[in-house]
């Protein structure tokens, strides 16, 4: 049984939902600035999914890592890609999360 090639498979419905979400709201959103945010996000997990076939947008870091410390022993991995895939992902991390706090602080605002 072909492990990796199962957790590579593993969510691939939920990651091209989740990232046409992100590309959807940033170009309907009336908030330019949000919009502004989340369109490279979008655009990157688009990249990434293809590079890889996993990602679960806000939660893809878990799952590069897992990979990453595969790679040594696998010879399909890049360590250096991942490493990049990991990064962009904690990055992009922050940005979804900046927004959700804002997002919440207005919600309990009552505006």
């Amino acid at each position: 049984m072909d492990l990796l090639g199962i957790y590579l498979d593993d969510h691939p419905a939920g990651a091209a939902a989740a990232t046409e979400r992100a590309c959807r709201r940033a170009r309907t959103t009336g908030d330019r600035v949000l919009g502004d945010a989340l369109g490279p996000v979008g655009a990157e997990t688009a990249r990434d999914r293809a590079a890889f076939g996993i990602m679960r947008l806000g939660a893809p870091v878990p799952g590069w890592r897992t990979l990453r410390c595969l790679a040594p022993a696998e010879g399909r991995l890049d360590v250096h890609r991942l490493g990049s895939l990991i990064e962009r992902a904690e990055r992009q991390r922050d940005v979804l999360e900046e927004w959700r706090v804002r997002r919440a602080g207005t919600a309990l605002r009552g505006g």
